[in-house]
């Protein structure tokens, strides 16, 4: 299968490569599927499948994700990751903060709780709320200097 046309909307990213070598492995997944291992010929860009990464998920479906820009109260943007169910919905939005609050990252992978719940019938949200990893030095000290201001 020819690259560009076969992983649209899926994550590539390359695991091995030698040099002057004109293949490499890829990996590509998505929030909807956990990945699978590829041989890429770099010349044709032409990709064989390796392995899948979890071969007893090809009998489920999962729900994909949306990437969301959050604007909060002070007009810095946050990233959302919502998650919501293939089939059913309870019209329940579960809000799961990840661990931190300094360093730690949430990514539009696939995500095994998000997909229990969604399963069944909730909505997922989670946010890279400030002191995330990944989105700058200012960014990721906010998330501790947002910790020492008191509120009225």
């Amino acid at each position: 299968m020819i690259v560009g046309k076969a992983f649209v909307g899926k994550q590539i990213v390359t695991v091995s490569q030698q040099e002057n070598s004109d293949y490499s492995i890829i990996f590509v997944f998505a929030s909807n599927d956990s990945g699978s291992y590829y041989l890429l010929n770099k010349k044709t860009l032409v990709a064989e499948l390796i392995l899948k990464k979890y071969e007893s998920h090809k009998n489920f479906q999962f729900a994909k994700s949306e990437l969301l820009s959050i604007k909060v109260e002070d007009d810095q943007i946050i990233e959302g990751i919502l998650t919501r169910p293939i089939k059913h919905s309870n019209k329940t939005l579960l809000v799961v903060p990840h661990g931190g609050p300094i360093g730690i990252r949430d990514l539009d992978n696939l995500n095994r709780d998000a997909q229990y719940y969604t399963s069944r019938g909730y909505s997922v949200l989670r946010v890279n709320f400030r002191g995330s990893f990944g989105f700058g030095k200012l960014f990721k000290q906010s998330g501790a200097m947002l910790n020492c201001i008191s509120f009225k």
